[in-house]
């Protein structure tokens, strides 16, 4: 009963199970006649998919953008919204790809954050960017004695501001004790992703791109010169096609299911709160995250009314109840003083993780793909599409260093992840244990 009654008072009576994100962006019309034929066909409506779009549109290619359901209705509209320079390269690189690729990609990876600005600038999109610096949250003592040791070597690295904060520098950046420490990258921020997908919507439609929701792929036939791609909705034949499907890669594509886990992501929205109390606990309005396996990413939202947190809410099917009632557990774990403010909206989305940790684009019997962005995908996913759309438009010019990858994958493995839950127990076992005892 007290279970149930706590339930209760957590949720607003206008309790939404959808993004919080949706409320204010219309959804994108796509009524346009789906042709018989184009120059590419792109499978995925998302970030990915739609920079390519423009980039090859604008080259001068008919380009038809499909999607099984709304034009963006996948994870580029149900993200936490945070932007880096993709800092979340292995740290043992060098000794994987050598030092000269290294450099390539952690070059690349930061330039994806550049190349973001620039499309946003270009394009004139309103998505309420603020680089206002992202704060990597110490879970435990030995993780901030490494992010101690990481701050200056990362900085030099990637030419952008990198600090380690002790427990008592939080204080000016969050107010909670829960933290051992922390590390700040001046560079990075966030923004609105279901404004940003719709600005490149209308970008893509802009330079001619036409967008097709509602038509799931069932079946990719090679033909001569191209391909057929067919299901309930039609048919729809192309010279090029590319799988910008990510975490929501299907049975059609085989190959590169078999290279990508995808993991289910939570988030939750609070109700508004108090101007005085957003700014006790976010005084700076950084983007957090913390170094647990299992981690939390949190911030406030675009207007600065309301906490947006996130996390793996649980690592099985899981309700937006449900995530709800664990996400605001973990918010008040993280700040005690939110514990009788309520959840308006809960969602949850999938994002991708390769074998190797690494993005790809790559190509396997004709057909092309980008995507395995690990869960830092708003900047990364853009710039791939952009690279790979360049590959295709103009090939005579040096390739990605992603697009120079082996791309793996494990015997027996199918694409379905069967294996999450044991493997989510064991990191929390483990975050539990560096917590405690390290």
């Amino acid at each position: 009963m007290k279970k149930a009654m706590a339930r209760s008072t957590m949720l607003h009576p206008d309790f939404k199970p959808s993004p919080y994100w949706w409320e204010d962006v219309p959804e994108i019309e796509a009524s346009a006649p789906l042709p018989r034929k184009v120059d590419v066909a792109i499978v995925g409506s998302g970030f990915c998919g739609l920079s390519a779009a423009i980039e090859l549109a604008r080259s001068g290619a008919s380009v038809a953008v499909l999607d099984a359901g709304r034009i963006g209705e996948g994870a580029s509209t149900r993200n936490g919204g945070m932007i880096s320079a993709a800092l979340k390269l292995p740290a043992d690189l060098e000794k994987r790809v050598g030092a000269d690729k290294a450099d390539r990609l952690r070059r690349e990876a930061v330039a994806s954050l550049a190349h973001l600005e620039g499309k946003i600038a270009q394009e004139n999109i309103s998505c309420a960017l603020q680089l206002s610096g992202r704060l990597v949250l110490a879970y435990s003592k030995r993780a901030h004695r490494s992010q101690i040791r990481m701050a200056e070597p990362l900085s030099r690295l990637t030419g952008t501001g990198v600090r380690a904060l002790s427990k008592d520098d939080l204080r000016s950046e969050i107010d909670t004790d829960f933290y051992h420490g922390g590390m700040l990258i001046d560079h990075a921020g966030g923004l609105h992703p279901a404004s940003l997908h719709r600005g490149l919507a209308e970008a893509a439609v802009r330079n001619g791109a036409t967008l097709h929701n509602h038509f799931p792929v069932t079946k990719v036939e090679r033909k001569a010169g191209g391909f057929s791609l067919s299901g309930a909705a039609g048919r729809l034949d192309a010279d090029t096609l590319i799988m910008a499907t990510n975490a929501y890669t299907g049975g059609v594509s085989p190959h590169f299911r078999r290279r990508l886990v995808p993991v289910a992501s939570h988030m939750i929205a609070t109700e508004e709160i108090a101007p005085d109390l957003m700014r006790e606990i976010s005084p700076k309005g950084r983007f957090f995250a913390d170094t647990k396996r299992v981690l939390y990413y949190f911030r406030a939202s675009p207007d600065g009314k309301r906490i947006l947190f996130g996390g793996r809410g649980r690592f099985t099917a899981c309700n937006e109840r449900e995530i709800a009632r664990i996400l605001h557990r973990a918010m008040c774990a993280v700040w005690p003083q939110l514990r009788t403010v309520r959840v308006t909206h809960a969602w949850q989305g999938n994002v991708s993780f390769t074998f190797d940790y690494l993005p790809h684009i790559a190509r396997h019997e004709g057909v092309y793909f980008a995507g395995g962005c690990q869960g830092n995908g708003v900047a990364m996913s853009n710039y791939l599409g952009f690279r790979l759309g360049r590959s295709i438009a103009r090939p005579e010019e040096e390739p990605s260093a992603f697009q120079t990858l082996g791309f793996p994958t494990m015997p027996f493995y199918s694409g379905n992840p069967w294996f999450l839950p044991l493997v989510g127990g064991y990191y929390r076992a483990l975050d539990h244990v560096e917590r405690h005892f390290f």
